[in-house]
């Protein structure tokens, strides 16, 4: 095996590529002008490969951008429709490989085959490239494909690439005459040479170039940080993390050493390998499949989990696992493998051969394609839950819904209470049970409070409260931070009455989307209990960061009635009677980019949810909060929004955040929102 350290020094990548130095002023480029090929357009024949891409495009993982500007444009975040790429107009694209936020386009060039690569670069996935200019530090990210420079044995090699894959951070190319090249990340081994700790991948930009012995490999397949080859012989040989098995080797052990994947598959040739994360599909040429690695989900015919697909020589598309089937909104979770009708597929009684001929997955949606070249892919939609009931027959009426970290809770308008997901700390108010499988357990558990009515229910990151009819509080879950304000700051599945300050007061709302919540009374007075490290309970406790028992933020007093409360993860709003908003805490709190950190109440102006001369009369009459971002809405039904934009979660059509309240062009009254993490859904009502 053979190390090779690229030169720092750069030579000129190859001809036809632009050295001209503009005059003017530049546009200023995410990378080197000099490696963004000069356009050489050529006559496209009638086999020659036209390459589109979709999907998140903010990664440069598509390519599609040739300057900063273009690229942070906000009609390129993302792109919904496949799109025909210009790169490929220019290049005979032979292959393509998509790793995790960045590709590899394999081409054929006047001198030869070469590897380009686009997208996320901080491992030096997709080759070393260097900023222009003065800088001349690394590039981390490639807005549009370049070419990757492999280590040659001399400047007149010619090498001939045939195979190329993609992992999370690490990327795999093959030779014709089964030489292999790894490059990126190798925490874990899987670039197959031994693992170095502390190495710094963007500096060291080493390709490692070597070969199986005695064995000519054929292709390459990455899972998410493990790397398996399959010889000409159709022996399968592994390297990288092994911690769910993914390795085959017989061991969980993780390792840069090359070892050969045995078990059943041995004696056998295999033809194909398939992986997307840590779970393995191998396919024989006598049309057996073979699996291993992580199985939590089913994925090797066990019990529900993450989809992988098989098709039958008869163009016939099966299905298992947990996920978006292919199979309806119902089906989800399914045991066994199961036909996906081929009339989904294109087949009728007009193309009664038309066949499915190929089949794909990513870690959550799948594709396929017909024996007409038709693509199809599978669509992530809104799907029912099924609830236990008592009999058939039962009509139930859901009244509240709240949602935590990863579990939810609903209430019937007779107090019942249905609460499903993850229950780790006890959070949907039953026993925690120690290693728990959720996805396969599925339970829902319906029950009721003694003696109470249940009003609505409010969840926080991982404990949950209900408010009853008489305006009492009962909690359960994670207490750590005091949260569940029963004078601990223990967790538990029981369910119990905070009691504190809030005793003989009747809580008419509860507010929470972290670890911190606020209660508000019938008398528009506001209480508190929870995680206060941002001073998000108005320092009530004076220096202590958690407070397990409901307290009065007095200091509230001055600020006229309340009428509605939100918490964020660390700050924390309040809306007065004369529809007023004040805000505290830690965050962008929507009094510009200087007030981050505000320990009292302070009022957002008016102005800026709409009040002015021409609607003298336009209060906010609502307010909302997510961990990070925060919204409002006014007596007009406009909604308001500033904060964190999160995956552009403001809704503003564009990511940047906001440190003032803006208007979101909605297009409808809206009557609430609800906010999470990095999305937010509102819901509307037409202006006529």
């Amino acid at each position: 095996m053979q190390e090779v350290l690229l030169n720092a020094s750069r030579r000129n990548l190859c001809r036809g590529f632009s050295t001209k130095v503009w005059k003017q002023r530049k546009s200023v480029l995410l990378q080197d002008e000099e490696k963004i090929p000069v356009a050489k357009y050529r006559a496209s024949g009638a086999k020659d490969h036209r390459l589109y891409v979709w999907g998140l495009s903010e990664t440069g993982a598509l390519g599609v951008s040739k300057s900063l500007w273009q690229h942070k444009q906000k009609y390129t975040a993302f792109i919904q429709h496949p799109t025909r790429h210009s790169f490929s107009t220019s290049h005979e694209v032979l292959d393509i490989a998509c790793g995790y936020g960045f590709s590899l386009f394999l081409t054929k060039e006047d001198k030869g085959i070469q590897v380009f690569g686009t997208g996320i670069n901080t491992d030096c996935q997709v080759g070393f490239h260097k900023h222009g200019g003065a800088t001349n530090r690394p590039m981390e990210l490639m807005i549009y494909p370049a070419p990757i420079e492999l280590p040659k044995k001399s400047p007149e090699e010619k090498l001939k690439i045939k195979s190329i894959a993609a992992g999370r951070a690490h990327s795999i190319l093959i030779t014709d005459d089964g030489e292999i090249f790894s490059m990126g990340n190798n925490s874990y081994g899987q670039l197959g040479r031994e693992i170095v700790e502390g190495e710094d991948y963007m500096r060291s930009h080493i390709v490692h170039r070597f070969t199986l012995p005695n064995e000519l490999v054929a292709s390459v397949c990455c899972g998410q940080d493990h790397t398996m080859f399959l010889t000409e012989s159709g022996r399968v040989y592994t390297c990288g993390w092994g911690a769910d098995g993914q390795t085959g080797n017989g061991t969980y052990e993780t390792s840069g050493t090359i070892n050969q994947a045995k078990g059943d598959i041995a004696g056998e040739k295999i033809v194909k390998l398939a992986c997307s994360a840590d779970c393995v599909l191998a396919l024989s040429d006598k049309g057996e499949v073979f699996g291993w690695g992580n199985t939590e989900y089913g994925q090797l015919c066990n019990v529900g989990g993450n989809a992988q697909q098989i098709h039958t020589p008869h163009g016939d598309v099966f299905v298992w696992g947990y996920g978006v089937l292919g199979l309806g909104p119902t089906a989800e979770c399914i045991l066994t493998p199961q036909q996906i009708p081929s009339t989904l597929f294109g087949r009728n009684e007009f193309s009664k051969d038309s066949v499915v001929t190929s089949i794909y997955s990513g870690i959550s949606h799948m594709g396929a394609i017909n024996s007409d070249g038709d693509l199809f892919m599978l669509m992530i939609y809104p799907a029912p839950i099924e609830l236990p009931k008592k009999s058939p027959e039962e009509k139930l009426k859901v009244k509240s819904i709240a949602a935590g970290r990863a579990h939810t809770i609903l209430i019937t308008d007779g107090g019942e209470i249905f609460s499903m997901g993850n229950n780790s700390y006890g959070q949907l108010g039953r026993e925690i049970v120690e290693g728990e499988d959720y996805m396969r357990s599925h339970i829902v558990h319906r029950f009721t409070l003694p003696n109470e009515l249940v009003a609505s229910v409010c969840c926080g990151q991982d404990h949950t409260m209900f408010l009853t009819e008489s305006g009492r509080v009962y909690t359960c879950g994670w207490g750590a931070d005091g949260q569940t304000g029963n004078g601990t700051y223990e967790t538990s599945g029981t369910i119990n009455q905070a009691k504190g300050d809030i005793a003989g007061e009747k809580i008419v709302k509860l507010a929470c989307s972290a670890d911190c919540v606020l209660a508000l009374s019938d008398k528009g007075e506001v209480f508190g209990w929870g995680n206060t490290e941002y001073g998000q309970l108005c320092n009530v406790g004076g220096n202590a960061q958690q407070i397990h028992t409901p307290v009065h933020l007095k200091s509230l007093k001055g600020l006229g009635k309340i009428t509605d409360i939100a918490s964020g993860g660390s700050f924390c709003l309040i809306l007065n009677e004369h529809g007023d908003v004040f805000v505290w805490g830690y965050g962008v709190l929507g009094l510009g980019p200087t007030a981050e950190c505000i320990l009292t109440p302070q009022q957002i102006p008016s102005t800026l949810f709409g009040r002015n001369e021409f609607s003298k009369d336009s209060v906010v009459t609502s307010i909302y909060s997510g961990i990070s971002h925060m919204g409002a809405i006014n007596s007009d039904g406009d909604l308001f929004m500033w904060g964190i934009n999160k995956h552009g979660c403001l809704g503003l059509g564009h990511r940047k955040d906001m440190y003032f309240p803006f208007k979101v062009a909605m297009g409808a009254k809206v009557i609430k929102i609800s906010c999470g993490v990095d999305h937010t859904l509102a819901l509307c009502r037409a202006f006529v």
